[in-house]
C-alpha cells in the first residue's frame, strides 16, 4: 500500500524536485568516509583527516598528497549508478522529476542519463587548468602517477568540486532553492532532513509531499509528510 499511495502522490504532482544524499554511495558500493571506522582507517594511512586531506589548503601546499587521497579514496574507477539514479532519469524521461539537486561529487546523476542535475559541491567528472582552461576528464587525474598537470602550459589541474576551505557557490545554491520553492513534490532519498543537504534547503518548501526514503530512522522523520525506511534503490524503480 505504501508504494500505491507514492506512485499517486507522484501521479498528481507535476514539479517533482529529488534531493540525493551522499550515502546513496553506499547502494552503489562505495564506503561513505564520514563513518567512524573509515575516518579512522585514512588517518592511519595518509595522517591526517579526510578533512584536512580534502582541504583547499592540502591541494595547493602539499599536492602529492592531495592526488594520492584523491586518487586512492575519493575517485573510483568502476563506480556505477545504483538503480535510484537510473529510476531518478527514467522519472525525469516521463517529465515527473523537474530537478536533483545533490551534494555528491560523483556525477552518478549524471552517468544514469540525468540532465538536470544541480550539483552544489560539483562533480570529479569535470577537472580543468586553472590557468588555460583547458578541460580533462577523471580519468585523466586516476592514471596520473604523479599532480596531474595540463599539457598544454603544465599548471596543476584543478577537480571541478569544492574542497574544504571552500564556499558552495551562491548561484547554484540560490537555484536549488527556486526549485525547491516552486516544487508541488519533494522527494529526499537516502539522507535525513538535519543533514547539510536537506537542512540548507528544505525550509524553503511549503507544501505537503515532503517524502523521505532512507534506511535509517531518524527523529525528524515526524517532519515529514510520508516516510519509507528502505534503501531508495528498493523502491523508486517500483515506481516507474
Amino acid at each position: 500500500m505504501q508504494i500505491d499511495r507514492l506512485k499517486e502522490m507522484i501521479e498528481e504532482s507535476e514539479n517533482v524536485v529529488a534531493l540525493t544524499g551522499s550515502p546513496l554511495l553506499e547502494e552503489c558500493g562505495y564506503p561513505y568516509v564520514r563513518y567512524a571506522d573509515a575516518i579512522y582507517d585514512i588517518e592511519s594511512k595518509y595522517g591526517y583527516s579526510p578533512d584536512e586531506l580534502f582541504s583547499l589548503s592540502m591541494y595547493k601546499y602539499r599536492p602529492e598528497l592531495f592526488f594520492r587521497y584523491y586518487r586512492e579514496e575519493v575517485l573510483h574507477e568502476k563506480l556505477a549508478p545504483s538503480a535510484t539514479f537510473y529510476a531518478l532519469a527514467e522519472m525525469e524521461r516521463r517529465g515527473k522529476v523537474k530537478m536533483i539537486v545533490t551534494r555528491s561529487i560523483h556525477g552518478l546523476c549524471t552517468i544514469a542519463g540525468c540532465r538536470n542535475v544541480i550539483e552544489l559541491r560539483g562533480s570529479v567528472l569535470r577537472n580543468t587548468c586553472p590557468h588555460c582552461g583547458r578541460e580533462y576528464p577523471m580519468e585523466y587525474i586516476l592514471k596520473s602517477t604523479k599532480v596531474p598537470v595540463c599539457q598544454d602550459c603544465f599548471t596543476t589541474v584543478r577537480p571541478g568540486i569544492v574542497l574544504a576551505g571552500e564556499m558552495l557557490d551562491n548561484r547554484l545554491v540560490t537555484q536549488a532553492a527556486d526549485a525547491i520553492s516552486q516544487a508541488d513534490m519533494v522527494l529526499v532519498l537516502g539522507t535525513n532532513l538535519k543533514s547539510d543537504l536537506t537542512e540548507q534547503l528544505i525550509k524553503y518548501y511549503r507544501r505537503k509531499k515532503l517524502v523521505l526514503i532512507k534506511k535509517e530512522e531518524h527523529y525528524m522523520d515526524r517532519y515529514a509528510d510520508y516516510c519509507i525506511n528502505d534503501y531508495p534503490k528498493n523502491i523508486l524503480p517500483l515506481l516507474v
